[in-house]
């Protein structure tokens, strides 16, 4: 006759499953504790690899810091180069149609390159032989157009029209505003 046994098979398999699901827990975090094992090996070749980085670091801060300081070489240089090559034109634009004039008064010359063809190129070249070599610089002329106190002109049309007049001549041109030009303040 078959005797059932003294313990139960659940009693054996119970524990057993356990420690299973606690063997799969640890594989399952093995690559873990490799990465971990890695950086803790590495901490020789990472200080030297970090020395490595600290003096590469240096090198290119080194490097930047003379390239900043020879930039604000050739800034400096070069305002001190522009300041006495540029001669200033003031034209005059007109409050009540936003015309570009040069002179004031009677003697006042409208520029208008649409129904003078050249004119511009004309004057520019005329400025440009007037002004020089003084000293053994040459100056070259920029224009700034002043508009008048409190006027709405130039448009941004006008504006731009301008502009591309003299950038046709390869000449230096701006609006400028009278209140920073003439030292007044605005209405």
């Amino acid at each position: 006759m078959i005797r059932p046994p003294k313990r139960s098979v659940t009693r054996f398999f119970i524990p057993l499953i356990d420690v299973l699901i606690l063997l799969f827990c640890i594989f399952l975090l093995l690559p873990f504790a490799k990465r971990d094992g890695a950086k803790a090996g590495a901490t020789k070749d990472s200080e030297s690899n970090t020395e490595a980085e600290l003096t590469h670091l240096e090198k290119g801060l080194n490097r930047l810091e003379s390239e900043r300081k020879r930039l604000e070489d050739v800034r400096s240089a070069t305002g001190r180069d522009l300041s006495g090559r540029i001669a200033p034109i003031l034209l005059r634009i007109d409050s009540k149609m936003g015309q570009l004039f040069r002179g004031s008064g009677e003697g006042a010359v409208l520029i208008d390159p649409d129904r003078n063809p050249g004119q511009v190129r004309r004057m520019v070249e005329a400025d440009r032989s007037k002004l020089g070599t003084d000293g053994g610089i040459r100056r070259e002329p920029y224009y700034l157009f002043l508009p008048e106190s409190g006027s709405p002109f130039p448009t941004v049309a006008q504006r731009q029209c301008y502009i591309r007049w003299f950038a046709v001549v390869d000449a230096a041109a701006d609006v400028g505003r009278p209140d920073f030009i003439l030292g007044r303040s605005g209405p």
